[in-house]
């Protein structure tokens, strides 16, 4: 519970030092705009990764082929990375390239997930025989 606490903290943080840079220094605001993500980052990510772990050991304790699981843990740790780039790049005002960005997320992700999809319609036509 104190990695949400620190994350808030964090926010507050930068959300009243960008309240005085803003209209003075743009620039400094991005940099503590991305500094802010990467310490929010570096805090969870332990945890994130020890709960991703036990995901995994749950699924390995039965026996159960897991890469599909693994394919979309990537899936939405790419989508919330692109989020945050486009998030980034609209608050610079490059609404233009954020499109560019987030419609070559959308591809990467429609290409990770032809196995999966390609899976689901293998087992659809397995229970329709």
């Amino acid at each position: 519970m104190t990695s949400f606490y620190k994350i808030i903290l964090f926010a507050f943080t930068y959300l009243f030092l960008s309240l005085f840079i803003k209209d003075a220094r743009k620039e400094f605001v991005l940099i503590m705009r991305i500094s802010t993500i990467l310490l929010i980052i570096s805090t969870v990510s332990k945890e994130i990764i020890g709960y991703f772990f036990e995901f995994i050991n749950i699924f390995e304790d039965v026996n159960f082929d897991y890469e599909h699981i693994k394919l979309l843990l990537k899936v939405v740790g790419i989508t919330i990375c692109g989020e945050c780039v486009c998030d980034i790049l609209d608050e610079c005002g490059e609404k233009t390239i954020s499109n560019i960005v987030m419609i070559i997320i959308k591809c990467f992700i429609i290409t990770l997930t032809i196995p999966l999809i390609k899976s689901i319609v293998v087992f659809c036509l397995k229970l329709i025989e």
